[in-house]
């Protein structure tokens, strides 16, 4: 089961709503839940097999305009480096990468990529598909190899 620390003050429904119009998407459902009550939260345990390879889930984006990992400045800025404005960075890891949320083939039902920031964004190797959902992806967490 997933713990959730370091989280911010929760995330109101006028906070998620000003996002979507901003970013002119809707979040699933699961998501919306999660953030509500762990904005910019960081879980426990924190690693997912990607393609082989343990990646960290560092923490949620934030939803309250004045913080630093903002998530409408975060996909403005994945944006401005060439990143579709359909795919939706919603976590990061520790080495600038991102989980994200991917609209290009479904409005209602976005995958779950990771986009390594280090490989051009028209690459296709810069988007990994991790999974179908939010809740995949967090029961899908497991502890570190130490």
């Amino acid at each position: 089961m997933v713990r959730w620390k370091s989280s911010n003050k929760t995330a109101t429904d006028t906070e998620i709503q000003i996002v979507e119009k901003e970013l002119d998407i809707r979040f699933p459902q699961d998501f919306v839940l999660c953030v509500k009550k762990n904005n910019g939260g960081c879980p426990e345990p924190n690693v997912i097999n990607i393609k082989g390879s343990g990646e960290v889930f560092r923490q949620l984006l934030d939803f309250h305009h004045d913080q630093p990992m903002y998530i409408v400045e975060e996909a403005e800025d994945l944006q401005i480096e060439g990143l579709s404005e359909r795919i939706i960075p919603f976590a990061n890891d520790p080495f600038g990468n991102y989980f994200c949320f991917d609209y290009r083939e479904s409005e209602s039902n976005p995958a779950i990529v990771f986009y390594d920031h280090e490989t051009d964004p028209d690459d296709d190797m810069a988007l990994t598909y991790v999974c179908d959902t939010f809740t995949e992806l967090i029961e899908s967490l497991h502890e570190g190899n130490s």
